[in-house]
């Protein structure tokens, strides 16, 4: 039986014009474009030594389902990503991660930056399609979000296959069980911490602005240890000249005497 594509759901008004994601929807601010580039890079770095993990930046997800109904034919459902972390799949280049190609690997978390045009699909319709998908975690991040629209929301799949949405802890932060990493919010930015070591884990702009820094200070100590040598060899030939003429000086009385 022919496959039928349908979109559910994306941020574009009409379907990929094929399965290799060359009609792709783009973030609609540069606040979210760099959200989830920032986002996109951060857990690239992190899984750098895990190759099997494949993660996507603002990619199509193509996997196969069933329509609900007496015939329940088979449909490839397009959806449209922010971030996606997939296990079981190398991370080589892709234009689209095509499930049925991928040995049925399907994401096991997805990161979306909520923006307004898209803010129903990504609260209520993906809440609802993910589990029945497979998709263990699923968080949304609204950097413009005000009170007491929550900035951060996630949800885990329990045991009967369904979403438990995740409380956050008392540092207002979510855990990612599959990541080891915990999600919080500083201001319109999406931070992550590894769990293992609580500590920050760094954006490549951070890690940039930290070896200008440390190559900053290994000039300036360089520039000192320079200096210092300057000054030591100044004193040392002043003393030198100060015992030659002492020595001089010496020897002129001692003829004199004589």
């Amino acid at each position: 039986m022919a496959r039928r594509v349908a979109a559910i759901p994306i941020a574009s008004s009409r379907l990929p014009r094929n399965l290799t994601g060359d009609v792709e929807p783009i973030a609609e601010t540069p606040l979210h474009v760099d959200a989830i580039f920032d986002l996109f890079q951060t857990l690239q770095d992190f899984l750098a030594e895990k190759p099997s993990i494949f993660v996507a930046a603002n990619m199509f997800w193509y996997v196969m389902d069933r329509v609900p109904g007496p015939r329940s034919d088979p449909v490839v459902l397009a959806i449209k990503t922010d971030v996606m972390v997939v296990k079981g799949a190398l991370r080589i280049a892709r234009k689209s991660f095509i499930s049925w190609l991928e040995n049925g690997a399907v994401p096991s978390v997805i990161v979306e930056i909520v923006s307004p045009k898209k803010r129903r699909i990504d609260l209520i319709q993906k809440p609802k399609l993910y589990p029945a998908l497979g998709v263990n975690e699923y968080f949304c991040f609204d950097p413009t979000a005000r009170s007491p629209r929550p900035k951060l929301q996630g949800w885990r799949l329990n045991a009967d296959g369904v979403y438990d949405p995740l409380a956050l802890d008392d540092q207002g932060r979510l855990f990612c069980k599959e990541l080891g990493l915990y999600l919080k919010v500083e201001g319109k930015t999406l931070r992550l911490i590894d769990a293992a070591t609580g500590k920050i884990v760094m954006t490549r702009e951070e890690k940039a602005d930290l070896a200008d820094s440390e190559t900053q200070r290994a000039n300036e100590e360089k520039q000192r240890a320079e200096a210092e040598k300057q000054r030591a060899d100044a004193l040392e030939l002043e003393i030198a000249h100060l015992k030659a003429q002492m020595h001089n000086n010496g020897g002129a009385k001692r003829n004199n005497g004589s």
